[in-house]
């Protein structure tokens, strides 16, 4: 008989710690870190914050020209010459900034991005990885539009622009940079829907 009560309180003690340990997962509250990962994905091409991204980003590419704000070359154009002091200025301090990181990490900036963008694409494109094929896609043109901006600072270096000419020149190199954005941004968008697609169909 004691033995029989025995074991009755020690199942009922068992049980206590294991609803204490394990409870029902009816019963479980959400966490914070439930929620972070509901936001955290990586479909790319169908998640809002990817196209956020390919947004912002060719904003403000094409808003700095030459690390001159957009306002700023506008302002030139119309306020007069102490604006055009300021933007005189700036871009000759951004100009001498990029020669500068070209002559001193020049090799190593080359090597770098060469590397991220072929392991980038490798990863994306060869063994199929979506997040890796968003990536690329943003940094391959943004890669070209800072080509030209270097060439653009060695070709200003060598030949100064005069200053009645330098906003116009900026606006030109701005309508060059907003060509490739618009392409940049086609080319993603079709590609988007083509995985989106293509994604779907297979799957149904």
């Amino acid at each position: 008989m004691e033995f029989a009560a025995a074991q009755v309180w020690a199942s009922a003690a068992l049980g206590a710690r294991y609803s204490a340990t394990d409870p029902n997962p009816e019963t479980e509250t959400v966490h914070l870190t439930d929620i972070i990962l509901e936001f955290i994905v990586f479909e790319t091409f169908s998640s809002i914050w990817y196209w956020m991204a390919v947004a912002v980003t060719w904003a403000v590419v094409s808003h700095w020209v030459l690390g001159v704000p957009f306002d700023v070359i506008l302002r030139a154009r119309k306020a007069g010459p102490e604006a055009m002091d300021d933007l005189e200025a700036l871009f000759r301090t951004h100009v001498r900034r990029l020669i500068w990181i070209e002559d001193f990490a020049g090799p190593f900036v080359i090597a770098t991005t060469a590397f991220a963008l072929t392991a980038i694409g490798m990863a994306g494109f060869y063994y199929g990885m979506e997040l890796a094929q968003g990536v690329f896609l943003i940094g391959f043109p943004v890669t070209i539009v800072a080509i030209i901006t270097q060439r653009a600072c060695r070709r200003f270096t060598a030949n100064p622009p005069a200053r009645e000419d330098l906003a116009r020149e900026l606006l030109r190199l701005r309508i060059v940079i907003q060509v490739i954005a618009a392409i940049s941004i086609f080319v993603t968008s079709f590609y988007g829907m083509y995985y989106n697609l293509t994604t779907s169909a297979a799957f149904f």
